[in-house]
């Protein structure tokens, strides 16, 4: 029997469309298989045509869910079989950084003797070695830099995974990368280091291990913050005394003409506010607003460092831009305590600000009865 052209295409084209349908169907189930962790399916997908690397819908090969899920037996025979053990899903996440999020051990070490990229990056540039330092797993970050991965690397956020240590503070892992070359002044996106990120912490084991290392102390972040401002607004005083010992500048201001003193000031840091003044910080230091560590300790009600502040020669009757000085400020908010302790070390309580108020009239104004009775005996004349 002879077919004509037609009928011998229709055939052609139907053959075509079953044949796609069994790889389709074959291709699920070893997808299916590999979400399950059956490596008795997986290798029946495979003897039956299954491409090792279909993905599903987004974008995961079987390698990839075999590694998130922990199945190394499947891992090794899908990698057998021809896997591109470097192969992406959709988010750009290889089966290596699967496993080493989903910390898998055995499968990452499968996975990196049978070549995968050590240095591959997702979709928000992450890598295999960022991922084991945010861990903090030492032997895992050794293998990977064993292997080949960058120790500077950078991830979409400009952050390096000595930085990642730092912010981690996984003490051993900072000095592993350390040893390996990493960049001890390397900065993220908003100009921060290691160092400051160690601060944030409040570690100073790894502030020193930093510093011994060559870490800049007086490195300025984007704000034009220091590692010793950070200790001073936090409050961390191990580590503000080894950056002291080590050379910070006491003096540094940001961009908004803060310095170390005025931001342990006003945040009520009294034991910084002493290390910092024990050490020639100056301590009628203003603002680019003209505020000083009086001014803002005294707008915060912090009647420790207000009393430290005193005892070390501060002006009592500084002036903040507006006109605004402390008494004014502990007036304002009330402060029976503070507005004393003023008076007593001479504070004026005449003085104006700008707009023509005075302490007694930011008291009446927030109905501050016994503080207008305080300034009264002291002095105060309403206008």
């Amino acid at each position: 029997m002879r077919f004509s052209k037609g009928i011998t295409a229709i055939v052609f084209v139907f053959l075509l469309i079953f044949c796609a349908c069994s790889r389709t169907g074959v291709n699920s189930d070893i997808l299916k298989a590999a979400e399950e962790g059956d490596l008795k399916a997986i290798k029946k997908s495979l003897k039956n045509g299954a491409d090792p690397n279909a993905k599903d819908n987004e974008g995961a090969t079987a390698l990839i869910i075999a590694a998130k899920k922990g199945y190394v037996d499947i891992v090794s025979e899908l990698i057998t079989n021809g896997a591109d053990v470097n192969a992406k899903n959709d988010e750009g996440a290889t089966a290596l950084l699967w496993a080493l999020q989903e910390d898998h051990a055995n499968v990452v070490s499968q996975l990196t003797t049978n070549g995968a990229d050590v240095n591959e990056k997702d979709n928000e540039g992450t890598t295999a070695l960022i991922i084991a330092v945010q861990k903090g797993h030492v032997d895992i970050v050794s293998q990977m830099i064993a292997k080949g991965a960058d120790v500077n690397a950078r991830d979409g956020e400009n952050v390096t995974p000595l930085l990642w240590a730092a912010d981690q503070a996984h003490t051993d892992v900072v000095a592993l990368l350390l040893a390996k070359g990493a960049d001890v002044n390397a900065k993220d996106n908003e100009g921060t280091t290691s160092l400051m990120r160690a601060i944030g912490e409040d570690r100073a084991d790894i502030v020193a291990q930093l510093i011994a290392k060559g870490a800049d102390v007086n490195v300025k972040d984007n704000d034009g913050f220091t590692a010793l401002m950070k200790a001073a607004e936090k409050g961390c005083v191990d580590c503000a005394k080894i950056l002291i010992v080590n050379g910070a500048d006491v003096n540094a201001k940001d961009n908004n003409g803060f310095t170390a003193l005025i931001m342990a000031s006003e945040e009520d840091n009294t034991e910084v506010v002493a290390q910092l003044l024990a050490n020639s910080a100056d301590v009628n230091a203003q603002t680019a607003d003209g505020a000083t560590a009086l001014i803002m300790a005294s707008a915060q009600g912090n009647a420790d460092c207000i009393k430290v502040l005193l005892a070390n020669g501060v002006n009592v009757n500084a002036k903040a831009s507006d006109g605004g000085t402390a008494l004014i400020m502990a007036s304002g908010r009330g402060d029976v305590d503070v507005v004393k302790i003023l008076i007593a070390k001479g504070a004026k309580v005449n003085l104006k600000m700008s707009d023509g108020s005075d302490a007694l009239s930011t008291a009446k104004l927030n109905g501050h009865d016994e503080i207008v009775n305080i300034l009264k005996s002291a002095g105060a004349r309403s206008l």
